[in-house]
């Protein structure tokens, strides 16, 4: 009775374990699940059967509000299929998958919708009767039509007023001038928008430098704020020459110089992605540079010093140049082309210079040999070799004559 006892509670244990380790299994799952890829939105709008004008607002909406937005380029089109191109990004709604996606191109409601998928990219062709163009608002730039009169009787001799003096008197003064502000600011949740390449890679929408950030770490997480600048600030032109030329006028002692091209200052919000080594990628317009070859990426220290970082450069067919560097942290960096105008210049003068001197040397040797042909000519110590040879050859046939009479028996 005891072993059918023991034998029972066995069995009964083993059902347990089996029962739970499902439920287990399924908890450990959810925790570990990652978060949803967002999908991912390009192609064309239409406006009565036209392209639509160039800088038009495309507008994807979920559930009535409005969760991205993109504008269209010169032959209507928003976004592009490249893994780094702009696109119109829509995060995971509420619903999840399935959950319904309109549009709106300047305002009015495009026809077609889409179910959204995670990490769906799908080309669309968007679709409206007429947009409301938006009215020009001319009043910041354009001066009154009628400017109020001048006074028509001004005191003929005013007191001198130094106020006017003391406001023109500080010179312009470049450590005095304000901070320079971004002309483009841009804030992305990290969502890695190419699954199939190493590391968290993040595309954005509205910059014109930066394509691209990609994190070695494949769990980073909050957002990348990008902020660009049309005009170099002169605290970035003025500290990038000083470093990489050697003053801050552009040009160091051997006719070199740096030109900075672009700047954008790249900031991760949560610490594991800022402290991530990355891959910054970063375009310019061909005709910024002279040569590709000479340009490379610098990175802003904490010490307000510029490194320059590793990079590779490519030139596109599009007519633009990809600089791609690698970074161990993030602040502001610059696309610098570094210039060697003069350098070749000097080479040419030290070659005339060293080949002028031996065209003397041959005028030397001619003089040299001139002096034996004198010599031939005004010594005698031929005519004595000469007698010498006759005397040798009398002794010769006076000895031959001598033999012959002597065999004949005449002595």
């Amino acid at each position: 009775m005891t072993d059918d006892r023991t034998v029972t509670r066995a069995l009964l244990l083993v059902a347990l374990v089996a029962l739970a380790a499902p439920t287990a299994g399924a908890a450990v799952a959810a925790q570990e699940s990652p978060p949803s890829t967002p999908a991912a939105y390009y192609g064309q709008a239409v406006v009565d059967g036209e392209p639509a004008p160039a800088g038009v607002t495309v507008a994807a909406v979920v559930d009535g509000e409005t969760v991205a937005t993109i504008e269209t380029g010169e032959d209507g089109s928003f976004g592009g299929a490249g893994a780094f191109a702009e696109k119109l990004t829509v995060p995971e709604p509420e619903g999840g998958n399935g959950t319904t996606v309109s549009f709106t191109i300047g305002s009015v409601q495009a026809t077609e919708t889409v179910a959204w998928e995670s990490g769906d990219v799908r080309e669309l062709t968007l679709s409206v009767d007429e947009i409301d163009e938006p009215e020009p608002t001319p009043t910041p730039t354009d001066p009154d039509p009628t400017p109020a009169p001048a006074p028509e009787d001004p005191d003929p001799t005013p007191d001198p007023d130094p106020t006017p003096e003391s406001t023109a008197t500080p010179p312009a003064n470049e450590s005095n001038e304000p901070e320079a502000q971004p002309d483009i600011v841009e804030e992305i949740t990290i969502n890695d928008t190419d699954p199939d390449t190493p590391g968290t890679t993040v595309a954005f929408n509205r910059t014109k430098r930066v394509r691209g950030v990609t994190f070695d770490n494949e769990s980073v997480s909050g957002t990348v704020e990008v902020r660009e600048y049309n005009e170099t600030p002169e605290e970035v032109h003025r500290n990038v020459s000083e470093t990489f030329s050697g003053g801050a006028d552009g040009d160091d002692a051997t006719g070199g110089s740096t030109a900075v091209v672009s700047v954008v200052d790249i900031s991760p919000s949560d610490p594991g992605a800022a402290s991530s080594s990355a891959t910054i990628e970063l375009t310019v317009d061909r005709s910024e540079v002279e040569n590709p070859s000479n340009v490379f990426v610098a990175h802003e220290q904490d010490d307000g010093t510029w490194e320059r970082l590793s990079t590779n450069v490519t030139e596109s067919g599009d007519g633009t140049v990809t600089v791609r560097a690698r970074t161990g942290s993030f602040s502001r960096f610059a696309v610098v082309e570094q210039q060697q105008s003069e350098t070749p210049t000097a080479t040419p003068e030290s070659t005339v210079t060293a080949t002028s001197e031996p065209t003397e040397t041959p005028t030397e040797a001619v003089t040299e040999t001139s002096t034996p042909t004198q010599t031939d000519a005004g010594d005698g110590s031929d005519g004595i070799g000469t007698l010498r040879i006759a005397g040798g050859l009398a002794v010769v046939l006076a000895l031959a004559g001598l033999l012959l009479l002597r065999r004949r028996g005449d002595i």
